[in-house]
């Protein structure tokens, strides 16, 4: 049998047009696929991360923010009792200055006219804290604990005056402990006393 020789082998151009469109759209696929992967996927990893980090920075800021409020507040408390912190500082200094404990004696003698015989003040704490410039600095960073200044004071003056006296050391704002006390004649009426006594401080 003859074949037709006007057969037409030339592919319609609708066809032609639809293989280039399905080509470009798995060629679009592909693309996509890989800027998504390569591109989009990381960033929003990494977005997920910051977005996280961004959370834990803004808790951190709203507990800052609370403790700082609570520490102005303890401030402005501290502000409002001044004489109970001088009080304090009195009453237990955070230096064993045996000076500063000698000069309060010698003071409180001096108020009522009683003689000073002697003074002796020795504490038991060895730590060179006085020539630490750090400490100095921020005398409240360490961690103190009580230490004590021992000593005795030798004082003679009449019954009313040595009385007046034990008064001072009982009234005055360092807290100071009679660890013994004795007490014998004088010269010219007067009476001796002599004391034995302990105060304290923190020391770090």
């Amino acid at each position: 049998m003859a074949l037709n020789a006007n057969i037409n082998l030339n592919v319609p151009p609708q066809i032609g047009r639809y293989k280039n469109s399905l080509v470009e759209a798995v060629l679009l696929l592909i693309v996509s696929v890989l800027f998504y992967w390569f591109i989009v996927s990381p960033k929003n990893a990494d977005l997920a991360v910051k977005k996280d980090n961004l959370v834990k920075i803004q808790e951190q800021e709203s507990k800052l923010a609370d403790a700082t409020q609570k520490f102005e507040a303890m401030v402005k408390d501290l502000q409002s009792h001044k004489k109970e912190i001088t009080d304090l500082d009195q009453a237990l200094p955070l230096e064993g200055d045996q000076l500063r404990m000698q000069i309060l004696l010698e003071s409180l003698a001096n108020s009522i006219n009683v003689t000073i015989g002697s003074i002796n003040v020795s504490s038991q704490s060895t730590a060179p804290w006085s020539g630490n410039k750090a400490l100095l600095a921020d005398p409240f960073a360490a961690t103190r604990t009580l230490q004590t200044l021992s000593g005795t004071v030798f004082v003679t003056g009449s019954f009313d005056q040595l009385v007046a006296f034990l008064q001072k050391l009982e009234n005055n704002g360092r807290v100071i402990n009679v660890t013994a006390i004795g007490l014998d004649a004088g010269a010219e009426n007067k009476l001796n006393l002599k004391l034995s006594f302990d105060a304290y401080f923190l020391a770090p």
